[in-house]
Formats: structure tokens, sequence, C-alpha cells
């Protein structure tokens, strides 16, 4: 009896130390993602305890880790993707700076001319050709102005309107070839001219253009006709048929000068007649009746206070 209780006790604690080595190591327990990993211990030998005939010997495995029981953790709640996910992030605003605006080094500074921002007023001097067109005859001549000068603004700085009442004088000759002599013909006219002119300035530039009509009032005149160096008739003021009032249009273009002076370029033409049919005869010359049309070509210059 005591032989089999032996053989018993040795094969059970065979098959025990057996039954150790073969079993692996149990699995890891996963845990969250943000918990540090703990490495298993290395496997240490097993320790046997003595063996008893009257107990059953206990064996006790350093290699088996005990079980210890987790709480169970929540589910993560399921994450849905939305269009700002996708949206580019749009880059922070940066303050804008007012960059200085490019200067021509060269070029003068502008400034705008304070001439054409106030009501203003000078003297204004004209001087010229002007021209007496017919079939026949063919009168040029100069043609000088001057008088008053009135600069009054239609807006802040760029549409204005001018009034230049002067006083002229007209200078015109003309001389026709005979078969046998040559004949002269002069005539001097003195007049009041009103200009009433529109001008605009072209913005940021020191360019004017105008534009309007003109009345010529007939103050005086003198027509003398020589042939040969004699005097063959002579008009004087009262005594012809000249029209009291012309009617013109003026246009032109100028620049601004500083604050107080302005240039321009200026064409005056008429559109009424100058004389009334006026016939010309006397002696062994004869003319047809004079009704020209007045052409003036000046350049004006004007100072304002």
């Amino acid at each position: 009896m005591n032989f089999l209780n032996k053989f018993l006790t040795v094969s059970l604690l065979g098959c025990s130390v057996v039954f150790a080595q073969e079993t692996p190591a149990p699995a890891p327990v996963p845990v969250a993602d943000t918990a540090a990993v703990v490495p298993a211990p290395e496997p240490a030998e097993p320790v046997v305890a003595p063996v008893s005939a009257e107990a059953t010997p206990v064996v006790i495995d350093s290699n088996v880790a005990p079980v210890q029981e987790q709480a169970a953790e929540p589910e993560p709640a399921p994450q849905f993707l939305t269009m700002s996910d996708f949206k580019q992030e749009q880059p922070a605003k940066q303050d804008t700076v007012a960059k200085a605006p490019v200067v021509c080094p060269v070029c003068p500074a502008y400034k705008e001319p304070e001439s054409l921002l106030r009501f203003q007023f000078g003297v204004h001097l004209r001087l010229g050709q002007i021209s007496y067109d017919d079939d026949d005859y063919e009168f040029s001549g100069l043609n000088w102005a001057a008088g008053l000068a009135f600069a009054l603004p239609l807006n802040d700085r760029f549409v204005f309107l001018k009034l230049e009442p002067v006083f002229s004088s007209r200078t015109l000759t003309d001389v026709v070839d005979g078969y046998s002599n040559t004949t002269k013909f002069f005539i001097n006219e003195y007049n009041l001219e009103l200009p009433l002119l529109v001008t605009f300035r072209i913005p940021r530039t020191f360019l004017q253009f105008f534009a309007g009509p003109q009345i010529t009032l007939n103050l005086k005149e003198t027509i003398k006709v020589t042939q040969e160096g004699k005097t063959l008739l002579k008009i004087e003021d009262g005594d012809t048929s000249r029209e009291p009032l012309e009617w013109g249009l003026v246009l032109g273009a100028g620049f601004v000068i500083g604050k107080h002076m302005d240039l321009d370029l200026r064409a005056n033409i008429g559109i009424s007649d100058v004389y009334n049919d006026l016939w010309i005869s006397s002696g062994s010359y004869s003319s047809d009746n004079w009704d020209f049309l007045a052409v003036g070509f000046y350049m004006g210059m004007s100072f304002y206070l």
C-alpha cells in the first residue's frame, strides 16, 4: 500500500512539472492607448515543495500572473466628418499698410493750381492775324486786343466760365493789280469784343480747353483806297454800311502757369457778315458788294490778381 501511494505521488508531481513548462503565459490584457505597456516578467524556475507522504505537494508557478478583474471601459462615441473638416484653413488677414505713391524722380511735383478754384479777375492781352475773305478780295492784317479777364468757377476745380471784355484794333490791307496800275485797299477798325468762354481743365494736368460765342461791337472804322500813290476814296465812320454787331465762335486751348497766369491759342470764326453789301466805286476801278466773314487766329495771355 505504501508503495502504491509513493508511485501515485511521484507520477502527479512529474505531470505537474511537465504541464507548468509547456503551458504558455496568458496574453497581456489590452489597455487604453494612453496607458504605458508593462513588459512581462522573465520566467523563473518553478519552486517545488518537499514531498510528503501524507499531503499532496503544492506547485507555485511564478510564470502565471494572477488574473485581476478590470472594470469595463465605456465604448467611445462614434465620430462623424463634417464639411468644416474639408475646408481649407483660411490664412490670417494681415493689416493692409498704405503704400506710398510712386514718384518720378525727374518730373516736377504736380500741385493743383489754386487759380481755378476761386473767383479771379485780371487783365487779358491778345495778338493775332485776321482776314476778310471774298471771291474778289483777300484782306489780311494785324489784330490786337487788351482788356479785362474774369474767371468764375462752375464746380470745385475743373469747369469755369471766362469773360474777357477787350478793346481791339484791326488793320487790314489788300492789293489788286490791274492792267495799267495797282490799287491798294486799307481798312482800320476799332471794336469792343465780348467773348464768353466755357473752360474745362483736364484733371491732374495744366491743360485746358474752351469754347463759346463772341460779340463784336463796331466803334469806329476807316476805309481808304489809293492808286499809284493817289487817294481815290476815303470813307470815315458813319458813311459805311458796316453791321453794328458781329457774331463769332471762339475755339481754343491753353495751359496754366503758376497761380496767376495762363496762356492760350484760339481761333475766332465769324458767323455773320462784316458789311451789308457795301459798294465801292470810284474813277477807274469798281468793286462788288462787300460782305466779308472775319476769321482770326490769336495767342492770348491772362494775368490774374
